[in-house]
């Protein structure tokens, strides 16, 4: 219980910059070494914080017996790959979403790691934040009844560049598997299970990825979802979640609010929430707890959930 938890990061691009900022804020937590496949780009991220450690070589790095844990932050097509190499020496992983890019690697994946019994989570940042906590609170309470709607978005203007990760295929471009993952595991999150029936459109690009996605997904019990995903338009990020006595909005940007209001006929409750960093603590908290053996609670993110969600994404 007194040993601190030493990390590791594949990849040195905007994500990996921001968990490693957070992991500052994380008790019992320290930022090892960094691995890129350009050592320009890992000597850069070394620098920046502080490490002695940095690889142009992932299984270098991996092969460091004082290394806990490893973030994954590299574009989706390379997670699976990634995440065998950190299996072969026994690393925790903290994958960032989407896990991989079908469910037959995520299959594979949660297969292979609980077969050697080692820890593997999807970096799902949202379900971790006090806005979510807050949010499933009020929905338990049944402060706003049996759920019937939900709606969310999550769009942004990528770079005009066929080369860029939101547009390149050879990378699993597209917004669907980018940010269209937020609203579709919040979906799962709220109804609880993948939805009875599934309509969905997109808008294909020149280089052949989903440039947006519009999907509407329809439970057994006749509550319906619309979502929406983009990487040609920025969207508001709002996510609202309607219930047959009230709604909550969770504010934008739902995948990380500090806001969450809860509107009951002519009531409006709001609670604010105040983090350092962007919101990563959370999940790296989590993580850094189980591997010290602390209690956390085993259902905010499961594998399970995170392989149907990989489905519900195959189906789309």
């Amino acid at each position: 219980m007194s040993r601190v938890i030493k990390w590791a990061i594949i990849g040195a691009g905007k994500i990996s910059r921001a968990f490693a900022n957070d992991l500052k804020y994380v008790k019992n937590a320290e930022l090892l070494s960094v691995g890129s496949k350009s050592m320009e780009k890992a000597k850069l991220f070394a620098d920046e914080f502080n490490l002695k450690n940095y690889y142009d070589d992932y299984e270098k790095m991996l092969n460091n017996p004082d290394i806990d844990a490893v973030y994954i932050g590299t574009t989706h097509n390379f997670h699976y790959e990634n995440m065998l190499s950190c299996l072969k020496y026994k690393k925790a992983v903290l994958c960032e979403k989407p896990f991989t890019v079908n469910s037959l690697e995520a299959e594979d994946i949660i297969k292979r790691f609980q077969g050697e019994g080692i820890f593997v989570m999807e970096a799902m940042w949202s379900r971790f934040a006090p806005a979510y906590t807050k949010t499933r609170e009020i929905i338990k309470s049944g402060a706003i009844g049996n759920v019937r709607f939900l709606s969310a978005d999550f769009g942004f203007k990528a770079p005009n560049d066929p080369e860029h990760r939101a547009f390149n295929p050879n990378l699993a471009g597209g917004s669907l598997l980018d940010v269209g993952i937020y609203p579709v595991s919040l979906a799962y999150w709220v109804f609880g299970k993948n939805p009875e029936k599934i309509f969905t459109r997109a808008q294909i690009g020149k280089t052949g990825v989903d440039e947006e996605s519009a999907m509407q997904f329809h439970y057994d019990n006749g509550a319906v979802a619309n979502l929406f995903s983009s990487v040609t338009v920025r969207t508001s990020h709002e996510a609202f979640i309607t219930g047959e006595k009230g709604y909550i909005h969770i504010h934008a940007p739902f995948f990380n609010s500090r806001k969450v209001s809860v509107i009951i006929e002519n009531e409006t409750a709001v609670y604010d929430f105040s983090f350092p960093g962007i919101g990563y603590t959370y999940e790296a908290d989590y993580v850094t707890k189980y591997l010290r053996g602390e209690s956390v609670d085993s259902k905010i993110m499961t594998i399970g959930e995170t392989l149907e969600i990989m489905r519900t994404l195959d189906i789309i």
